[in-house]
């Protein structure tokens, strides 16, 4: 890489030629690399933007309106792409409804997706929380309280038993003080031997990844909380499906798209963030060799101790219940007339009306540029022969 370094002409048709992925392998290869890329980057972003989404025309025009092309751009692209694909292939989890969901070159869809595309950066941002805590060693985790003692919904608590108050009379004998002294010794030694645990330091940090979240959220707009419901809503339809399948991870025995409103697979999304989509969705597409991202999370499910994934799904419900709060003071709603929590029904009205009218005037639908997206999370990549 030095020799090819030394010739700037070269490198730099080398990185146009680049994919997404590819370009940010290449910044880490050298520091001589990365200021090139750096000195070209409004040049290098859209060149590799092209290469990356070659057929998505209308993304790049949304995207374009924003201003600056740097490397950020590029990113944000990357999520406008999982809300296209999550909006486009919508449409086909029901087949009476088709409407529900818009192609992504539709321009009706517009709005919608942007909605999606804020939710996946709400997700990037929580899963880079939970990336920043797990290099903190568990020793050197802040002093976040522990649930308090009387909250059985909590995980963990300690039980503490009642020491008998001895009045000070001479009747209380040395033997008795002695006894109540050693008592309150053994109960504060036991305290602290468990909170020096690991199970309670794994349980301190998962508090503190919730904290520095929903501080994340209470300095946004409201109506962020929604913009993740949305994008969740969406993510969710890509497990619809396995609800005819053996019984995955702690799922009951509702549809495939509900287990993840108190699951812990709700839970390792959260932590692993938009990742999981973008090589489920786009970034495996040409590799027959590709593994359902259904693999990884079943792999991290399998041999996990109870008590670990209990805390992690406890994490998980509290922030949850934190955005529902969120998106009820944005929009406030009626919870036994609306049964799902996110808004997007509004514009698969609006979509229904299109796409009737579409039909009546004879008109020309989008092209569609995303059939051989492998949408749901069991499924490897449609490579044509």
């Amino acid at each position: 890489m030095a020799s090819i370094a030394a010739i700037p002409d070269l490198l730099l048709h080398i990185i146009l030629q680049s994919d997404l992925d590819t370009l940010l392998h290449l910044r880490l290869t050298s520091r001589s690399v990365k200021d090139l890329i750096t000195a070209y980057e409004s040049t290098v972003v859209r060149r590799v933007a092209r290469n990356t989404f070659p057929q998505s025309t209308r993304l790049l025009l949304e995207a374009s309106v924003k201003g600056k092309y740097d490397l950020k751009w590029l990113l944000d692209c990357k999520l406008r792409q999982l809300a296209a694909i999550a909006v486009d292939k919508h449409r086909w989890e029901h087949k009476l409804r088709v409407a529900d969901g818009a192609a992504a070159e539709d321009p009706v869809g517009e709005e919608l997706r942007e909605r999606v595309f804020k939710g996946f950066r709400i997700l990037r941002l929580f899963s880079n929380v939970a990336k920043d805590a797990e290099s903190v060693p568990l020793d050197e985790l802040p002093q976040i309280a522990i649930a308090a003692q009387n909250d059985h919904s909590k995980p963990f608590h300690v039980v503490q038993r009642a020491v008998p108050h001895f009045r000070r009379k001479s009747l209380i004998t040395s033997t008795a003080y002695c006894i109540s002294k050693r008592w309150s010794q053994a109960q504060e030694s036991t305290r602290l031997a468990l909170l020096s645990s690991d199970i309670i330091r794994e349980w301190r940090k998962e508090l503190w990844i919730l904290e520095m979240r929903e501080n994340f959220l209470r300095q946004m707009w409201p109506e962020y909380a929604c913009y993740f419901q949305d994008m969740f809503f969406f993510v969710k339809a890509s497990f619809s499906h396995l609800d005819k399948q053996d019984k995955h991870f702690d799922w009951g025995c509702e549809k495939g798209s509900k287990r993840l409103d108190d699951s812990w697979v709700s839970w390792y999304i959260l932590r692993e963030g938009p990742r999981l989509f973008w090589e489920q969705w786009w970034a495996n597409r040409d590799n027959p060799e590709a593994s359902p991202i259904l693999e990884e999370i079943e792999d991290a499910w399998d041999g996990r101790p109870p008590v670990l994934a209990k805390m992690e799904r406890e994490s998980c419900r509290r922030l949850f219940e934190t955005l529902d709060e969120l998106a009820q003071d944005a929009y406030p709603y009626n919870p036994i007339a609306t049964v799902f929590r996110p808004r997007p029904w509004t514009f698969f009205t609006e979509y229904g009306l299109a796409f009737e009218r579409r039909l009546r005037a004879v008109e020309r639908h989008p092209e569609e540029i995303l059939d051989r997206v492998a949408f749901h999370v069991d499924m490897k990549p449609f490579v044509p022969l």
